[in-house]
């Protein structure tokens, strides 16, 4: 059993998925106290809008990638907020959006286009270790983020209007949170 191992795909598989489980446990108690359950496919599907354009544009798939998950994180956040829409709703319109973004770029794009199914459901024995640092650093801001606004995490996910009373910055935590999902 141990010889499996000495595969450098299985391993890296192996602990790539160890940390994305640190980073998704560290921040579920939170997403369910909120009822933002919807955030997870939500953003997977923007991030699968954002690839489209990357392989659209032959851009860095990861900085597109980054780059629109704040632009959504920062939309769910307005939208939220000015229009009195559950952030439930903003994330379906949003993720509805990204999809129908990722058929009309990939139907333009000429030439070889990958497996685009592969970016969707991803493919854990394709993480290298640039990819287990990413996981790491990302595991550690989470880390630092949740010891740093502890408390105002929890009055924010338990009630938002009392945070408001108790002087937590609550459009900050929020913002903050959901660019850290």
């Amino acid at each position: 059993m141990i010889e499996i191992f000495k595969y450098p795909f299985l391993r890296n598989g192996l602990i790539g998925a160890m940390l994305a489980g640190i980073g998704s446990s560290l921040l579920s108690n939170f997403i369910v106290l909120k009822k933002m359950e919807f955030i997870g496919e939500g953003a997977a599907h923007v991030a699968f809008g954002a690839i489209a354009l990357a392989l659209f544009f032959n851009l860095n798939i990861n900085v597109v990638s980054l780059t629109v998950a704040i632009v959504f994180a920062i939309a769910v956040h307005i939208l939220g907020k000015k229009e009195k829409v559950q952030e439930n709703s903003v994330i379906g319109m949003l993720l509805t959006l990204s999809m129908a973004i990722v058929i009309i770029l990939l139907s333009f794009k000429k030439g070889y286009v990958p497996e685009i199914d592969s970016f969707l459901f991803g493919d854990v024995l394709m993480i290298n270790s640039e990819d287990l640092k990413l996981l790491f650093i990302i595991d550690l801001v989470i880390l630092f983020y949740i010891i740093l606004f502890n408390k105002e995490l929890k009055y924010y996910a338990y009630n938002q209007r009392l945070s408001k009373i108790f002087s937590v910055p609550v459009d900050f935590i929020n913002l903050s949170f959901l660019i850290i999902n």
